[in-house]
């Protein structure tokens, strides 16, 4: 005994009708509605008029409705193939703009990439670079995001992030760029005013510039000065990298920088006492990114721009700054940043 079938919900019969329909079957209606017959539309597709007429039957038997009314000369719209028409219309002008989006896509580099960085990494090392990655990929549009805070990359905030903590996501695609090793700079005047400390343990005789932001441990100098609460111990505190690096090299005090700060700024000399830390700098995207042209062309170049063989600052052993200094030279560094902490701001 049949049992009678329980009625279906209207998303139910919209999920069914979509699961029957075939894209290629409308398309092929809408080019015999066109041509008015099946022979010039089996001329026009390069499919047979016997093939035409199975699929036109094939859809109007998933819509149950009757779409063309055969004539001894062609073929007309039913009131309900007109309907059919119109939608299958703007269903096909959305297809093309999906297919001009895939070719465009697949054929140049065009849009936009957005690249999370911490600010000073992004201020002081990648806008530099900028211009070069603009001469490769004209059409390519950098959106650069610089903050100490990290992207939320699941909620795709951004494409790209360089930072200097590990993402709490699992699920995204983790590695390492380089490391950042961070010593004690001071400016030749405030050397020159106040001179400098010898050991670590007189650093509380000095001032110091300090930042306090998000992936910076800046913190950790308290642990091994001695009376690090004393109030002219920290002299200066920013929460940027632009402010804190502008403030060491204009006299404010002695502050933490990366060991290439002398490419940045020859106002700075390294403090050459035992005091020195090292970051890993990671590079963080998601999965699916790596198969988008324009957002591999910015892994690429991010990959270039913190490459441990041409920058040996970024390798994993900690190099001495004054031995920097001759890859400064050889490998042009000290013009990209010609004048930037040099003059006001």
């Amino acid at each position: 005994m049949l049992r009678n079938r329980a009625p279906m919900t209207a998303h139910a019969v919209v999920e069914e009708v979509r699961d029957r329909l075939n894209w290629d079957d409308v398309r092929l209606f809408l080019e015999v509605a066109r041509c008015g017959s099946f022979r010039k539309a089996a001329d026009a597709t390069a499919v047979s008029s016997n093939t035409l007429m199975r699929r036109v039957a094939l859809l109007e038997g998933r819509l149950g409705h009757i779409l063309l009314a055969r004539k001894a000369n062609g073929v007309t719209l039913t009131s309900e193939g007109h309907e059919v028409a119109k939608i299958a219309e703007r269903l096909r002008g959305e297809v093309q703009a999906l297919e001009r989006m895939a070719k465009d896509g697949a054929r140049s580099l065009s849009g936009t990439v957005k690249v999370a960085v911490t600010e000073g990494l992004g201020t002081f090392w990648l806008i530099p670079r900028l211009v070069d990655f603009q001469q490769r990929h004209p059409d390519l549009t950098i959106d650069l995001f610089c903050d100490m805070r990290l992207a939320d990359m699941s909620s795709h905030q951004a494409d790209v992030a360089v930072q200097l903590d590990l993402p709490s996501q699992s699920e995204l695609v983790v590695t390492r760029l380089g490391y950042l090793h961070v010593m004690l700079f001071a400016s030749d005047e405030y050397v020159r005013l106040h001179g400098i400390p010898s050991r670590v343990e007189d650093l509380a005789d000095y001032h110091f510039v300090e930042q306090v932001s998000p992936q910076v441990p800046s913190q950790m100098l308290k642990t091994v000065v001695r009376n690090p609460l004393a109030k002219h111990f920290v002299s200066f505190r920013a929460n940027t990298s632009t402010a804190h690096a502008y403030a060491i090299s204009r006299g404010a005090g002695i502050g933490l920088l990366p060991t290439y700060a002398r490419a940045i700024t020859r106002r700075v000399r390294p403090v050459n006492i035992d005091f020195r830390l090292r970051r890993d700098i990671w590079l963080i995207y998601h999965p699916k990114a790596r198969n988008i042209k324009r957002v591999r062309a910015a892994i690429d170049w991010l990959r270039e721009s913190f490459d441990p063989g041409r920058y040996p600052w970024f390798r994993e052993e900690f190099v001495p700054p004054d031995k920097l200094e001759v890859n400064f030279i050889q490998n042009n560094v000290i013009h990209l940043f010609e004048g930037f902490l040099e003059r006001g701001l």
